[in-house]
């Protein structure tokens, strides 16, 4: 038995010093939440509500199904860190005509390693869209 508590005792001290050790691996104050912020709206994504969010090389759209309501900005190049060019957005509603705001403003940079955050300006109102890899 003495033995057993002294394996479980140099057990936790490893866990312990090596979780602790490694300064690259987020903890979860510095993970950033998964959001989309623009014109007024703010909701959580990656969460259990109506948002979602679908993401590719180039191009981020977020969903309100509830609204039936999509924001998408397209971009060209990639998701790597940076300014983008040539970026644009458009802003579908069922049963109302696209709108396409102007962008003037658009940068992709990587948390962590964990998240990708966008950064733009569209029709002079800034915003962003956070979100996991």
């Amino acid at each position: 038995m003495k033995r057993f508590i002294a394996y479980i005792s140099i057990l936790t001290l490893i866990v312990l010093f090596c979780g602790c050790s490694d300064d690259k691996n987020p903890t979860w104050e510095e993970t950033p939440q998964s959001e989309f912020q623009w014109d007024g709206i703010s909701a959580e994504l990656e969460t259990n509500n109506s948002w979602i969010v679908t993401r590719y090389n180039n191009t981020i759209a977020v969903t309100d199904y509830q609204k039936r309501r999509q924001y998408v900005l397209q971009w060209n190049g990639d998701s790597s860190d940076g300014v983008k060019e040539d970026v644009k957005m458009t802003v579908s509603e069922v049963g109302k005509e696209f709108v396409h705001p102007e962008v003037t403003e658009f940068s992709v940079r990587q948390i962590n390693g964990t998240h990708y955050t966008f950064t733009f300006t569209a029709d002079g109102k800034p915003g962003h869209i956070t979100v996991g890899m």
